[in-house]
């Protein structure tokens, strides 16, 4: 029975946040003070949470997991580094700080657009005028033998080309928007009971949506099977999933088992087995370590259920 605790001292979170954090222990009547360096790793921190008490608290807690899973008797900057990375909270503040640019390379993309639009206009408003100086005389189209002209009949066949492949198009548009899961599959995943939880809730509907346009060909990252499907207990899952990894990319499927019906647990959609196996190795630290995680093919999931 160990536990780990951290405390945060912050006098000034504009001009000097998360100076002093402080280490924390480790139970069973032995001691283990954890202490950051304040110029070099507290400092980091504090630029990576952006000076949010919340994320200075997860910054801090995962430095001293990262020290006491090596046994150190200190926080390095490799440790530092580690708990930043893992939380990543610096690409969300990149992502942040390149918005104005993005908007005012579409405000520059509109502009040029705008001036070309109505350069045509002015061009397509000249051309009647020297069409009508220059035109040549108009020669009669020769006529077929059944006293129709050769351009009509042309014009006909090429509207008639135009009409199959709208029609072809249509009918691939019908098949590939088919739900892919059978009646009874449906059911199978209706019948889960939530007992009102929300996230629970949210995540079976994405499941289900997921599973009835997901082709076969695709993959998902499976991180456990569990016996264990009582629905309070899949909510706290799902509670502590969010802050590791986008809970829009967690999904659930019940599947009957001979005494009661189980839970597989799938994150992400990804085009091929080399992409699922890409997005593992970028999987939280602790998802890694703790499950025995697996490319499976949406073709296998649902012929499961």
């Amino acid at each position: 029975n160990k536990g780990i605790a951290g405390s945060t001292y912050l006098p000034d979170l504009a001009q000097n946040a998360g100076s002093d954090l402080a280490g924390g222990f480790v139970g069973d009547e032995r001691y283990l003070f954890l202490r950051l360096n304040i110029e070099a790793n507290a400092n980091r921190i504090a630029r990576a949470s952006g000076g949010l008490t919340r994320r200075i608290n997860i910054l801090a807690d995962k430095s001293l997991l990262a020290a006491y899973s090596e046994g150190a008797h200190a926080v390095t900057e490799r440790h530092a580094r580690a708990a930043i990375a893992d939380s990543e909270f610096d690409a969300a503040a990149a992502r942040r700080a390149w918005q104005p640019l993005r908007l005012a390379a579409a405000g520059l993309g509109v502009g040029l657009i705008l001036g070309a639009l109505i350069q045509w206009l002015i061009l397509t408003a000249q051309a009647p005028l020297v069409q009508a100086r220059a035109a040549p005389p108009v020669k009669q189209a020769p006529a077929t033998p059944s006293g129709r002209p050769q351009q009509d009949l042309e014009a006909e066949l090429d509207l008639e080309q135009e009409l199959d492949a709208i029609a072809a198009m249509d009918a691939g548009y019908m098949a590939a928007s088919e739900p892919l899961l059978s009646q009874s599959q449906r059911q199978r995943l209706q019948a889960y009971a939530t007992s009102g939880y929300k996230l629970l809730s949210e995540r079976l509907a994405a499941t289900r949506e997921l599973l009835d346009s997901a082709p076969d060909e695709r993959y998902a990252l499976e991180l456990f099977v569990t016996d264990n499907a009582e629905a309070a207990r899949m909510e706290r899952f799902l509670l502590r999933a969010r802050d590791l990894v986008p809970i829009s990319e967690v999904f659930l499927i019940p599947v009957p088992g001979r005494r009661n019906t189980r839970l597989r647990v799938l994150y992400g959609t990804f085009q091929s087995e080399r992409e699922a196996l890409d997005a593992l190795t970028r999987l939280p630290p602790k998802y890694q370590h703790a499950f025995r995680v697996a490319p499976r093919r949406f073709g296998e999931l649902r012929a499961q259920m």
